[in-house]
């Protein structure tokens, strides 16, 4: 995946993050994307992987980017939201 290919990917996310993170009252935590550009280490044939750190309101949300870009917007979408609802079941465990 070249540079120009991998932005698009990044964007894509980047909208969702902007359209779901403050209804969902998530703003306010911190957040940090780490972009893969072939298989996210240790998890062959994930889209995300979340680490969620809820008594600090942190998350780092992985993504693979050559998923990414074989999705649909809506499947995208559906998998983001997916990844943030696990910012509350956390604390369930």
């Amino acid at each position: 995946m070249n540079d120009t290919d991998a932005e698009i990917q990044k964007q894509r996310v980047r909208d969702l993050h902007t359209e779901w993170v403050k209804p969902l009252g998530l703003a306010w935590w911190r957040w940090d994307y780490e972009w893969f550009r072939g298989e996210i280490p240790d998890n062959d044939g994930t889209i995300f992987v979340i680490t969620v750190r809820y008594e600090y309101h942190d998350v780092t949300l992985r993504a693979c980017l050559p998923h990414i870009a074989n999705m649909s917007d809506d499947d995208l979408e559906h998998a983001f939201v997916h990844e943030l609802a696990h910012c509350y079941t956390v604390p369930l465990k």
